[in-house]
């Protein structure tokens, strides 16, 4: 048996690692066998929209639209279009989205058949921002919200018998608990020279905040007054 190679789930802050084994088939074929919630199938989804949003400490949030694509790796990369909606167990309502060039490959989620509706979430646990810094608390939540909408019968796109329609939406959050403000404070420093990054990778602040910044929700002097850093990413099918 071939060991299932996890997808990483690639988040702003963290990466989230979630496997199993598939089994050892590495490839699909553009035709399988039925079009329902208990064998494998093909679903046309598109990636739609992407939205960075930034709470502060006084309340005030700040949103902005950008290219979705500029989000990729792990689970983004495991949704192609079309993408495989593959079984791990029915009875427990398990499933995988995989890449439809490599089921050995794949996001796990929950999916009901009966209301096709789709679901997963991770969370990370309370802990320091910085080692020390105990008093400044860090969370990261990542959920996937959805639902599938199937066919009668196949649709070829691409030369894919395509079953249905996924319209799902991923969502990450970053969330600052406690007295942060001069946690915050050495994170704007060490974004601004990275050889002032005391207790902290240099690499950090970039990967954190940088995506917000260029997305101009955010300034370079509001960082120490973080309170939640979010985004949302949309996909659907459109056949």
């Amino acid at each position: 048996m071939k060991a299932f190679v996890p997808i990483t789930i690639l988040t702003l802050s963290s990466i989230l690692i979630i496997g199993c084994e598939f089994g050892n088939q590495t490839e699909t074929t553009s035709r399988l066998a039925s079009c329902n919630l208990f064998a494998p199938a093909f679903y046309s989804t598109e990636q739609q929209s992407l939205q960075f949003c930034v709470q502060t400490e006084n309340g005030n949030m700040e949103c902005s639209h950008r290219d979705p694509s500029i989000l990729t790796g792990g689970i983004y990369d495991a949704l192609t279009n079309p993408v495989v909606l593959q079984v791990i167990d029915s009875s427990q309502n398990r499933y995988a989205l995989s890449p439809n060039n490599d089921l050995s490959q794949g996001q796990f989620i929950f999916a009901d058949p009966s209301t096709q509706e789709i679901w997963a979430d991770a969370i990370s646990p309370e802990q320091p921002f910085l080692a020390d810094e105990p008093h400044c608390l860090y969370k990261s939540t990542f959920s996937i919200r959805g639902t599938t909408q199937s066919f009668d019968a196949p649709v070829v796109m691409n030369d894919f018998d395509v079953c249905g329609n996924l319209n799902i939406e991923i969502t990450m959050t970053d969330e600052f608990i406690g007295s942060c403000t001069h946690a915050l404070e050495r994170l704007k420093k060490c974004y601004q020279d990275s050889t002032d990054c005391s207790g902290m990778n240099p690499s950090l602040p970039q990967v954190l905040i940088g995506p917000y910044l260029d997305a101009k929700v955010i300034t370079p002097k509001e960082i120490p007054d973080l309170k939640t850093l979010s985004y949302r990413k949309n996909y659907s099918g459109d056949l």
